[in-house]
């Protein structure tokens, strides 16, 4: 990358991040939006209000300490000459949407020894619904070959109690094994979205603590809940983890 290049993306990822200090209300989750006995839906109803907004905005930035953790010298600093935050910077403030279709990816990677022994048809058709068919494509022909060390990360995670919740034999499918009531999936209920993401957050917390307090106030708080347990990532991890985010993430 040129020195040209490298510094609009430094300044891009810096516009970024004053615009979430600026108004946090744009990024933070419900689930960590309280203002004293005010949850979330009463904050944003106050800050609804024009008068209101730019006070609410403050408040909430004073309440998360998100200068006192993100707005220092020393991450501005360590943003500019280090070309490894990059990746990282870019994920913590990726969309909602960029965020869970990468996060199939990587469940996808974690899960894949589990997944690849499916056998029957009714399995494989409730991991496509869980995973999407670009993630479950993930699972069965990439990470094998490319993402061997994902699934090591942290203790294992069992596909069976994953899927247990959301499928249940048919009443009138006698011995057919192979037909089953498949319940849809939204990203915010999804375990393989919340288990990418969480994953994703230990990422991008080893590459920095400003940007995984970015990431961990974007997302619901089961995702920042220790689905993996948070051990240190290897640097064959993080490689892995990072060449997998940069093929799959989408990330501007």
């Amino acid at each position: 990358m040129s020195d040209s290049a490298a510094g609009h993306n430094h300044f891009s990822l810096l516009a970024l991040i004053s615009a979430r200090l600026a108004k946090p209300l744009s990024f933070v989750h419900d689930d960590f939006l309280t203002l004293d006995t005010f949850d979330a839906l009463k904050v944003r109803s106050l800050a609804s209000h024009p008068a209101f907004e730019n006070a609410i905005n403050r408040a909430v930035c004073r309440k998360m300490a998100l200068e006192r953790d993100v707005a220092t010298t020393e991450f501005l600093h360590a943003l500019k000459i280090d070309s490894s935050l990059t990746r990282a910077a870019r994920l913590a403030l990726a969309p909602r949407p960029v965020l869970d279709d990468c996060a199939r990816h990587v469940a996808a990677a974690k899960l894949h020894p589990q997944i690849l022994k499916c056998i029957f048809r009714a399995d494989k058709q409730r991991v496509r619904e869980l995973l999407g068919e670009d993630a479950y494509m993930t699972a069965t022909r990439e990470a094998p070959a490319f993402h061997p060390n994902i699934p090591a990360i942290g203790h294992e995670v069992s596909l069976d109690l994953m899927l247990k919740p959301y499928t249940q034999p048919q009443t009138d499918a006698g011995e057919n094994q192979d037909e089953a009531v498949i319940k849809p999936h939204s990203d915010s209920d999804n375990p393989a979205v919340i288990l990418g993401l969480n994953l994703m957050l230990l990422y991008v917390r080893s590459a920095h603590h400003a940007l995984g307090r970015l990431l961990e106030l974007a997302l619901p708080r089961a995702a920042s809940e220790n689905v993996v347990k948070p051990a240190p990532l290897s640097q064959e991890q993080r490689t892995s983890l990072g060449r997998l985010i940069d093929r799959k993430g989408a990330l501007a």
